[in-house]
């Protein structure tokens, strides 16, 4: 299957993140944290929203949300890699804002 997505999507560190496409226009809220270390800030942000998109078939606000949840996680921790969040601890942060 063929799909095709035509989004624009900006980061926005704190201000969060909008996306604007032909699902509509969202705005998210970035996560208020500790801030350690932003580096892999957005590529965790735009991986976590890839594979909510297409591995998981979420909608974009859902995946803007799981992403903010990601990038939060990241810059709260030192450093790259180990800085990435695992699906678990992404479904925590997620359920201590709900």
């Amino acid at each position: 299957m063929r799909r095709i997505l035509l989004w624009v999507l900006l980061l926005i560190g704190l201000g969060g993140s909008v996306s604007a496409g032909r699902g509509g226009r969202h705005a998210i809220p970035a996560i208020s944290v500790f801030t350690r270390d932003t580096t892999g800030a957005g590529d965790t942000y735009l991986g976590v929203l890839a594979a909510a998109l297409f591995a998981r078939n979420a909608s974009m606000p859902l995946a803007m949300q799981q992403a903010s949840a990601a990038a939060a996680i990241t810059v709260s921790r030192p450093g790259t890699r180990d800085a990435f969040p695992t699906a678990a601890s992404i479904r925590r942060e997620k359920r201590k804002r709900a």
